[in-house]
């Protein structure tokens, strides 16, 4: 699938995007920061792809078709939300993606940290001392995640911001 034709199915009411609303409306991340991901997973070709908070699957299904893209790769995506998980393996089933309920013996190179915020703190602060090496991404990172200064990143701006960096 192309990146339009995958923008284009985002958008379109079966498959993505806009057909999160009402108690969804705020779990999905933007459709450019979904497109920041896949770009990502493209330019640095990981292997192995962790998501923490599959949410409702638009950022995984980004990241699992930017890895058929690249030809290689699978998606880890863990989601502790039982409604949510069954809602978004429609989403990704037909995509490498292993829908897991923790993340302990992963070994990714790249981790997108999106999970619930009474989570992220945890999560933050786990993959910035347990000597990983590899890139994290946290997404909503306009709040306040004190943790993150563990780490050497960059903020960048949008809607709901993201961390790009490694531990220190």
């Amino acid at each position: 699938m192309t990146f339009d034709e995958l923008r284009a199915r985002a958008t379109i009411e079966r498959h993505g995007y806009r057909v999160f609303d009402g108690e969804y409306a705020q779990m999905s991340v933007t459709l450019e920061d979904a497109e920041f991901l896949y770009s990502l997973v493209r330019l640095i070709r990981p292997t192995g792809v962790l998501e923490l908070g599959t949410g409702l699957g638009l950022s995984g299904r980004f990241i699992a078709e930017a890895l058929v893209a690249n030809g290689r790769g699978r998606l880890v995506t863990v989601e502790p939300d039982e409604k949510l998980a069954a809602r978004a393996a429609g989403l990704l089933a037909d995509l490498p993606v292993l829908q897991a309920r923790g993340w302990r013996g992963v070994k990714p190179d790249l981790v997108f940290i999106d999970s619930r915020y009474d989570l992220r703190h945890g999560d933050i602060e786990d993959w910035l001392t347990n000597g990983y090496r590899g890139l994290i991404l946290v997404h909503d990172s306009h709040r306040d995640y004190p943790e993150l200064q563990r780490g050497a990143g960059v903020y960048l701006p949008g809607v709901d911001g993201l961390w790009l960096g490694r531990a220190a």
